[in-house]
């Protein structure tokens, strides 16, 4: 049950969200630990391994098609958004030093027909190795 001005505090919070959500790419933490890179689309909570950069991204643009396409050809597509846990997106509000930060979700990105159109959605940022 909202308490009065709950209400209209909700309703200015999902609206920010909902306009976050339809513009910016995908962010992306890029890290390096033990000789391998991996790259963790925020938004899709989807890691991926590669050998370096270029072979990580790729890998992910491939993951990112494939799971958009599954929920896609599913008609699941209300169910396409899942972000990750707190702590990643914690890191990347202190990589980029900023207060607040709520996720992207690009609007042309459910249009894309190949992995390789999932590239121009994506924002790598290098995040420190975890220890």
């Amino acid at each position: 049950m909202l308490v009065a001005g709950e209400e209209g505090e909700k309703c200015r919070i999902m609206k920010m969200l909902k306009k976050q959500l339809h513009t910016g790419p995908l962010d992306v933490l890029i890290s390096q630990e033990e000789g391998k890179y991996y790259a963790h689309c925020l938004p899709l909570d989807l890691l991926a391994e590669g050998e370096d950069r270029e072979e990580v991204l790729k890998r992910l643009e491939e993951m990112i098609f494939e799971y958009i396409k599954f929920f896609m050809e599913s008609n699941m597509e209300p169910f396409i958004f899942r972000p990750a846990p707190m702590k990643y997106w914690e890191i990347l509000r202190m990589l980029k030093k900023s207060a607040h930060y709520l996720p992207n979700v690009p609007a042309g990105l459910l249009k894309a027909t190949s992995p390789n159109l999932i590239a121009s959605f994506l924002n790598p940022i290098n995040a420190p190795a975890c220890t």
